[in-house]
């Protein structure tokens, strides 16, 4: 039961994760929101182009909604004891994150993180209520 337990959480928290960082990452393209993939077991490090390929945050839903689609769709496949990977392969992502657009402060992915974990906690203390 306790392996069931802890794979049920992981994939909670990985499922509010894949939602925040989608949603916080600056959009002109789509194509960095595209790249938050999720891999089970191994890392996923081939970048792919935007799903649906806008011009200033023209497409933001669309590929937001696909990405965070794929990523569930690969939560699904998870095992107990397996590790669950969330990665953004493109290149600019740290600078992104280091707050070089104005669409998003410095750290989203950090705050983004801070949600998934009191997510998780939250939910424990309603469970025990």
């Amino acid at each position: 039961e306790l392996d069931d337990l802890g794979n049920n959480i992981a994939i909670q928290a990985a499922s509010t994760l894949i939602r925040e960082l989608v949603y916080r990452t600056p959009v002109d393209e789509s194509t960095a929101l595209s790249n938050w993939r999720v891999g089970i077991d191994k890392k996923t490090t081939l970048a792919i182009n935007a799903h649906v390929k806008g011009s200033k945050g023209s497409t933001r839903f669309e590929s937001a909604e696909k990405t965070i689609s794929e990523g569930f769709v690969a939560l699904k496949s998870k095992k107990p004891r397996q590790k669950i990977y969330i990665s953004n392969s493109l290149d600019y992502i740290s600078e992104l994150n280091y707050g070089t657009s104005s669409q998003a402060p410095k750290g989203f992915v950090e705050t983004s993180v801070k949600i998934a974990e009191l997510s998780v906690k939250n939910k424990a203390k309603l469970r025990k209520l």
